[in-house]
C-alpha cells in the first residue's frame, strides 16, 4: 500500500506497509511486516530500496510461519497448506485490483 522513504534513509529503516487486506501470517491487520531486513535493530545504511522490495516479494510467496504476526495464518499453512492456498486465492479475488 505504501511505502515512506525519510530523509534520514540511509541512517534508519524506512516505514514499509502493505495493504491491509493482505492474507499473510507475516503481515498484521494493520499492514505492518514482519521482516528481518526493514527491523530497526537490523537496519544497515547499505541496504538498498531494491533488497528491501526482493525480500518483501519473498515473504508474500513463501510466508515464514515461523516468524508470525497472524498465528492463525501460520497454522494453517503449516497444518494444511492446500487450505491456505485456496483461502488465500479467494481472499485475492475478492480484494486484489484488476490490472490490464
Amino acid at each position: 500500500d505504501r511505502t515512506e522513504f525519510s530523509y534520514r534513509i540511509p541512517f534508519q529503516t524506512s516505514n514499509t506497509d502493505l495493504p491491509d487486506t493482505n492474507l499473510s501470517s507475516n503481515v498484521d491487520e494493520k499492514g505492518q511486516v514482519c521482516l528481518p531486513i526493514i527491523n530497526a535493530a537490523n537496519w544497515k545504511p547499505a541496504t538498498k530500496t531494491e533488497q528491501v522490495i526482493q525480500a518483501l516479494v519473498a515473504l508474500i510467496h513463501e510466508p515464514e510461519p515461523e516468524h508470525p504476526l497472524r498465528s492463525e495464518l501460520a497454522k494453517e499453512f503449516l497444518e494444511d497448506k492446500a487450505k491456505f492456498i485456496k483461502n488465500a486465492k479467494d481472499h485475492t479475488s475478492k480484494f486484489a485490483e484488476r490490472r490490464n
